[in-house]
């Protein structure tokens, strides 16, 4: 029987989760990216705070996509801030440092 805690099960929800938002709403993870990407390289680093100012959530899009945007080895996580919407109840976000596109 799984425990209500199994971590390693909620991981992998999470990953199947963001392939599927990546698959299904690509276009507005583009949109998304490319806004990050140009805020990154202009002011250091970027939120999801500016993503979802200058780029919002359609309404037929659950906010979950906003996950993904900085999925990827190309950002650097490089600090802390205070989410903004409502729902968020002030929590602590993650501030992100675009690398640009890496090779291996």
């Amino acid at each position: 029987m799984r425990s209500a805690w199994d971590i390693p099960s909620g991981k992998q929800l999470k990953l199947d989760i963001m392939r599927h938002h990546e698959e299904t709403k690509a276009e507005y993870l583009a949109a998304a990216r490319s806004f990050a990407i140009d805020y990154s390289r202009k002011h250091g680093s970027v939120s999801i705070n500016e993503v979802r100012e200058a780029v919002p959530v359609p309404d037929d899009i659950h906010p979950s996509v906003l996950g993904a945007v900085f999925r990827g080895h190309q950002w650097q996580p490089n600090g802390y801030t205070v989410a903004k919407h409502s729902s968020a109840h002030a929590r602590t976000i993650r501030t992100y440092k675009y690398l640009g596109e890496l090779t291996w």
